[in-house]
């Protein structure tokens, strides 16, 4: 017969495994983490929203098409991060620009962390990337839905990606400066549209054939 220590060091310890445990904190999704740095600027005047988009860098610079900014002026926009709920934040200055890319300075730094700026590896023919953007609305509706469509690189010409729409839908004003991800990593930027590519799902006139600056390789981060 155990002793009586025994038989209370064993009851003790069927108590402890009964209770139940403590959950651990849900894990933040890729998808979660690249809307804390995937945007959109908006345009006082503009009559859609977005007007054109972005991704942050670090929490004061934000990295966008060069074709954005080339016919207003940088201190017209604001940008807003997609997990921000549309609070946006007035542009103050163009930094530097190169390979189709250009770098904008935010008036202040945005109070909450940012993802690293890690750029992966140059995409090569066949690859696969997620290209995150936003739902063109009326200018007076609500904060644009983020959207994310899928396309594929067919081509790298002159350390350009040609890349066409496999699944989802991109907006027919073209996305410019949206981010592009392999695998949940940034790899590059949409920078221009051209002819060919498949026919889009809502609209023939709308293009379906991305240019894409690889990060990898371009002089602006």
């Amino acid at each position: 017969m155990p002793k009586l220590p025994a038989l209370a060091a064993l009851a003790l310890l069927t108590l402890v495994g009964c209770q139940p445990e403590t959950p651990s904190p849900p894990e933040a999704s890729s998808t979660d983490v690249e809307l804390l740095a995937a945007g959109f600027f908006v345009h006082p005047r503009g009559i859609v929203r977005p007007y054109c988009h972005g991704v942050l860098t670090d929490e004061r610079f934000v990295l966008t098409a060069e074709r954005c900014v080339s016919r207003v002026d940088p201190r017209e926009l604001s940008f807003a991060v997609g997990g921000d709920g549309g609070y946006e934040m007035p542009v103050t200055e163009r930094v530097d620009s190169g390979d189709g890319l250009v770098r904008l300075r935010l008036a202040a730094p945005l109070e909450r962390g940012v993802p690293a700026f890690a750029p992966g590896p140059s995409p090569r023919t066949g690859d696969r990337l997620s290209v995150i953007a936003f739902t063109h609305t009326a200018a007076q509706e609500e904060t644009p839905d983020a959207r994310r469509y899928l396309v594929e690189v067919v081509e790298v010409r002159n350390d350009v990606l040609v890349a066409d729409l496999r699944r989802g839908e991109p907006g027919c004003h073209g996305d410019f400066g949206a981010a592009a991800y392999d695998g949940g990593a940034l790899v590059a930027i949409v920078s221009g549209t051209e002819a060919g590519g498949p026919t889009h799902p809502t609209s023939e006139v709308c293009r379906t054939r991305l240019l894409l600056t690889p990060l990898a390789t371009a002089n602006v981060r």
